[in-house]
């Protein structure tokens, strides 16, 4: 007899702590189960018929046999939205990478800018005036704090949080 177990009917959360208490049934339904996700996801990035494709498809799924255990099922993301997220800067960063290895400047000009370029300290006062802005600045977009964190630190609703910081970026855009 066959002790296989079907578990196409299990969601994520169930899949997850299958997976982490050892049961490779589980793991193989769930990577059946993201297949087509990760090669959508790809395929949104990169033509099917290139030399990377397959590579990145890979790297989709060691990318999720790694949030796999890195997931948090305490957090009030779902595993979906926290693999796709984690997936597309991935791809983005790889992307980003391979640009950055074929773009090559001459010694010359590198000389130049280096000579040039003076380190400049930015603040939040230069560009706003409101108190709380110039605090999400500092803290958030210069400094290592997140949204979230900024919000509870300052006992403010997220959305709040959010409405000005979109504010920000958008007059941030207009100056540079």
């Amino acid at each position: 007899m066959n002790n296989y177990i079907n578990f196409k009917d299990y969601n994520d959360y169930e899949l997850i702590y299958l997976i982490k208490d050892g049961n490779e049934i589980a793991l193989n339904c769930f990577f059946e189960k993201y297949e087509k996700f990760i090669t959508k996801i790809v395929r949104s990035y990169i033509y099917y018929k290139d030399e990377r494709f397959d590579d990145f498809v890979q790297e989709g799924r060691i990318l999720l046999y790694e949030c796999i255990y890195r997931y948090d099922d305490s957090s009030d993301t779902s595993f979906f939205t926290y693999f796709s997220i984690i997936l597309k800067r991935k791809i983005i960063k790889q992307l980003q990478l391979e640009l950055k290895e074929n773009y090559i400047l001459c010694e010359d000009s590198v000389i130049d800018y280096s000579n040039k370029r003076m380190p400049k300290k930015i603040e939040g006062k230069i560009f706003f005036t409101d108190e709380l802005k110039i605090e999400i600045f500092d803290n958030c977009i210069i400094g290592n704090i997140t949204l979230t964190s900024f919000a509870k630190m300052k006992n403010i609703s997220y959305h709040q949080i959010y409405y000005v910081y979109q504010k920000m970026i958008e007059e941030l855009k207009t100056i540079f």
